[in-house]
């Protein structure tokens, strides 16, 4: 959990996603929902259980603002442990 002690830059965020989808990639998939006004993805996770994909979802959103750097966090904070849940 040494993730959450620090900051990180989008470039970190996006490979903590990354890695998180890669360890249930029958379970997963990244998305991008556009870019941001610099060009930078605007990613999330699609992830769905032994249901399958169309079932009843949980959005997170998180780092709207530029300064608003803790939302990215807590939304990481939140998602890795429903991750684990969710297909075990």
């Amino acid at each position: 959990m040494s993730w959450f002690n620090n900051y990180h830059s989008y470039n970190d965020h996006v490979q903590f996603f990354k890695d998180l989808q890669a360890g249930f990639p029958s379970n997963s998939e990244m998305v991008s929902a556009g870019s941001s006004y610099q060009g930078r993805d605007l990613y999330g996770i699609h992830l769905w259980g032994k249901g399958g994909v169309g079932k009843p979802a949980i959005y997170f959103h998180g780092t709207v603002h530029a300064r608003e750097w803790i939302s990215t966090m807590v939304s990481a904070l939140l998602f890795q442990p429903m991750l684990f849940i969710a297909l075990y």
